[in-house]
């Protein structure tokens, strides 16, 4: 059932994608977006948001707006996206947003927001420790960020997908949203 649901999910999210890609530009580094040309990253903004109000539409009667950004290989902008789609659902819209980040050992996330974090989402999940320590809010927005595994000797833990449920379940009712 729980794979069903998220197949659903996925389904709808690549729907949007499908819709929002049909006029979209090619950019073939979107990190670069955000510094190198404002009239660019206006452009990015406005196709976030309009991602985001067909995801929004399409889920709307979703309990749980938890949304994963997943990538076939490293480096083609996976994480670049959704930072940037958590900026302008956040400031933009007004959205409470957690990024989660899942990547081992990469935290570009982090560098990019300017955040020094100390703590893992992670260490909340296996080890029932406070989420609010590792949930760190960027300036004074309603983005907050949390990455898993700081140490490490935490990347050899198998993934537990129950344990992964519970623990969006714990946190899903304090944002708008979750992004992966």
């Amino acid at each position: 059932q729980f794979l069903k649901r998220r197949c659903r999910q996925v389904t709808k999210i690549y729907e949007a994608l499908e819709i929002v890609n049909q006029e979209q530009i090619q950019i073939s580094n979107p990190a670069a977006i955000t510094e190198q040309s404002p009239s660019l990253k206006i452009h990015m903004e406005e196709k976030m948001i309009d991602l985001y109000q067909k995801i929004n539409s399409m889920i709307a009667t979703s309990e749980s707006k938890v949304i994963q950004f997943i990538s076939s290989n490293e480096s083609e902008g996976s994480s670049t996206i959704a930072r940037q789609f958590a900026k302008s659902v956040a400031l933009k819209q007004k959205k409470s947003v957690l990024l989660l980040d899942a990547s081992c050992g990469q935290h570009g996330h982090a560098s990019s927001l300017k955040l020094s974090v100390q703590h893992g989402w992670d260490e909340s999940m296996y080890f029932g420790k406070p989420f609010q320590d590792a949930c760190y809010q960027v300036g004074c927005t309603k983005l907050y960020y949390s990455q898993k595994v700081l140490k490490k000797d935490n990347h050899t833990r198998i993934f537990d997908p129950a344990k992964m449920e519970q623990f969006l379940e714990s946190i899903k009712d304090e944002f708008d949203l979750i992004l992966v």
